[in-house]
């Protein structure tokens, strides 16, 4: 027998503008009819990046198209209608095509699901995601659908994944836009620790906080029972929008302003004797103040008085609300201003006498001050310069996600320098809120082009002293300052420390025995057997300055700073000899070294050579962004990537290991001081940071 449980949904959306460049929208059908009930409900999130109109346009097709195919044969089986209603999905695409509709090529963004009792199935094109939550872990169940090669209509929705869900799981599902400015680590952490409607309430507060300029939609499914519906008492919507206008008597004087500003220009000529009139109309200015205070203060009471939405229970027999979502006739996306009803009609004699004020003052103030309204000009054709910035900044955002990078930065710098002359201007400081918003959006839409991830970093231990270096290894990490060299396990417990080491610790590693080896700046090696938390002075026979130090197995390898890697093996008394690994001259400028199976060498300039058996490998880092202070290099056989830090920027750069490919910039304030980093054989990666050891987030 088939599980049955609730579905809570809630979602943030961008509201629909006219002129905004895309278009984004969460979508859930419930049925009301009793025959479309067994079928289940259908969610999904979808981005379109151009038109708006064109794109809302396409995503009323999909979505239509889906439903009426959905529920059209009640009989099949689930998966069986809903690989049907996705083909009839393909072939209208391809008529809008075929009828010279294809802007949408290539920049739909989409994840569509069916959901009955406890079985889901799952369909994706471009980069939107759908993730699993369960138990703490976060599962993108949504990877590989997304069709490869060329876009075509008829291959839009091709891959379907299908599994059960159960209680207590949630299922997420957003937009490519949305993971520039929450990362998957805070959704994941947030939605662990609260509630849906909880975490999306602070995901909503975040977003309006940085005024995203770029579409989203981002949605959320609690898979709960009716005893956990029952004891929610929490009142918080679930539904946020975006962008919405808020204040409605702000709004009002907005949208009234330019006709405002018209009959004043229009009203010059007849006021240019206005000093006159102004002293005659001033008892009816000062009526009409306070008449229009009365109208303002109603109309703010009575829309706050609005109420606020509320949950409504559930049955077994209706999984969620029961929106009913259609489309064309049932839906509209248009977004209403609330409030704006309850003006009575008696208070328009009041606006009108208001509007007659205006007008008078505002033609005695232009015909009075010409020298005003020429300040006044120049500040509006700067204020149409940040206007232009703004949109070219929002039209990048989404070039990037349509991998449109080289146009993206052609807008960008467009945008730039149009920002540059209006902070050059004299009327910068009347603009000055504008300026920085707008600085805001185009320097972090330059780190979207660099492929920059904002992550959250978890500190999993705290430390009582400040460490250089570390490294994990017996199930702990071992840490290595000139303070001494100390144990404790990764919950931050049996702490053990031994004192007086002479210098800075440059670089640390363990051998296949057990030895800790650190390279300090005397220079000399040290060992440290990590069962007595001993230290020992190791012979290295011959001696040279030294860069960085790496460990594989018995063997050590050293970064010398004259083009040279040196290799000694470890023996009873101490270690061999030093011997000629590899010689380049470009390895006077290599500042850190890695190793797992080969030695890989970071110089200065970001490029980095892989070694084997002391040759040369054929390796190149490929799409490298541009690294201000490349300082550390880290590879580990139980991680498959390489990470490279930009102490200069603070910022951790992630490439495949094996084909050299960059895949991410990782930002996050937690990389400022960062001086080392090591993984666990889970493949966790840590660094380390003053008096702090973090975790990186595994997505």
């Amino acid at each position: 027998m088939k599980k049955k449980y609730l579905i809570r949904s809630v979602k943030i959306q961008s509201s629909h503008k006219k002129n905004a460049p895309g278009f984004a929208y969460a979508y859930e059908y419930h049925p009301e009819l009793e025959l479309e009930k067994d079928s289940g409900s259908i969610f999904g999130v979808i981005e379109i990046v151009g038109n708006a109109e064109s794109s809302k346009d396409i995503a009323e097709l999909i979505l239509t198209t889906l439903k009426e195919s959905y529920y059209d044969n009640p009989k099949k089986e689930i998966l069986a209608k809903f690989e049907s209603a996705l083909g009839s999905v393909n072939e209208a695409l391809v008529a809008a095509a075929e009828d010279g509709k294809i802007a949408w090529l290539g920049k739909l963004h989409a994840v569509i699901a069916v959901l009955k009792d406890s079985e889901l199935h799952i369909s994706q094109v471009g980069s939107a995601e759908g993730h699993l939550l369960r138990k703490k872990a976060l599962t993108q169940i949504t990877e590989d659908l997304s069709p490869k090669g060329t876009p075509h209509p008829l291959k839009t929705f091709v891959n379907i994944a299908s599994g059960q869900i159960d209680k207590g799981d949630k299922i997420v599902f957003f937009t490519p836009s949305l993971i520039f400015n929450i990362s998957k680590e805070e959704i994941k952490r947030e939605l662990t620790n609260y509630a849906s409607p909880v975490a999306f309430n602070k995901f909503y507060h975040v977003l309006e906080e940085l005024k995203v300029p770029n579409r989203l939609a981002f949605m959320a499914l609690d898979i709960i029972d009716p005893e956990t519906l029952a004891n929610d008492t929490s009142d918080y919507p679930d539904e946020y929008w975006l962008d919405e206008v808020k204040n409605v008597s702000d709004n009002f004087i907005n949208q009234a302003s330019p006709l405002i500003e018209k009959a004043a220009e229009k009203s010059k000529d007849v006021f240019v004797k206005g000093k006159g009139i102004g002293e005659k109309i001033l008892p009816y200015k000062n009526l009409a103040a306070k008449y229009i205070s009365k109208i303002v203060s109603t109309v703010k009471s009575k829309a706050q008085r609005v109420k606020k939405p509320t949950r409504q229970p559930r049955n077994n027999n209706q999984p969620s609300r029961a929106r009913g979502i259609k489309i064309k006739h049932d839906i509209s996306f248009k977004r209403f201003m609330p409030g704006l009803k309850y003006i009575k009609k008696g208070y328009k004699v009041g606006v009108i006498a208001l509007s007659l004020v205006v007008v008078l003052f505002v033609g005695i103030k232009l015909a009075g001050n010409k020298k005003t309204d020429d300040n006044l000009q120049k500040i509006e054709t700067y204020s149409q310069y940040l206007k232009d910035a703004s949109v070219l900044q929002t039209g990048a955002v989404y070039k990037i996600a349509s991998v449109q990078k080289d146009d993206a930065r052609k807008d960008l710098d467009k945008a730039k320098d149009l920002l540059l002359q209006v902070e050059n201007s004299k009327f910068k400081d009347d603009l000055k809120n504008e300026i920085a918003t707008l600085k805001k959006n185009i320097l972090e839409t330059y780190d979207q082009l660099e492929g920059i991830i904002k992550t959250d970093p978890e500190e999993v231990v705290k430390l009582e002293k400040s460490f250089d270096k570390f490294i994990y290894a017996s199930k702990g990490f071992n840490l290595f300052s000139k303070d001494g060299y100390a144990k404790v396990d990764s919950e931050g417990k049996n702490y053990k420390l031994v004192e007086n080491v002479a210098t800075d610790v440059l670089a640390c590693d363990v051998l296949e025995d057990g030895t800790f080896v650190f390279l300090t700046g005397e220079p000399m090696v040290y060992g440290a057997t990590g069962s007595g938390v001993k230290r020992q002075t190791l012979s290295v026979g011959d001696w040279y300055k030294a860069k960085d130090l790496v460990a594989f197995y018995n063997k050590i390898f050293i970064l010398g700073s004259d083009g040279k890697i040196y290799r000694h093996e470890r023996i009873m008394e101490g270690f061999t000899k030093a011997s000629l690994y590899y010689e380049d001259a470009s390895l006077a400028d290599a500042v850190s070294l890695a190793i797992d199976s080969s030695v890989y060498a970071l110089l200065k300039d970001g490029s980095v050579i892989k070694l084997g058996s002391g040759l040369k490998q054929t390796f190149t880092l490929k799409n490298s962004p541009v690294l201000g202070e490349p300082s550390l290099i880290y590879a580990s056989q139980s991680a498959g990537e390489l990470y490279i830090f930009d102490k200069k920027n603070a910022k951790l750069a992630v490439f495949d290991k094996s084909s050299g490919d960059f895949k991410k910039l990782l930002s996050s304030d937690k990389f400022n001081g960062l001086t080392s980093i090591t993984a666990d054989s889970s493949g966790n990666i840590y660094f380390l940071n003053s008096q702090s050891i973090y975790k990186l987030p595994k997505n």
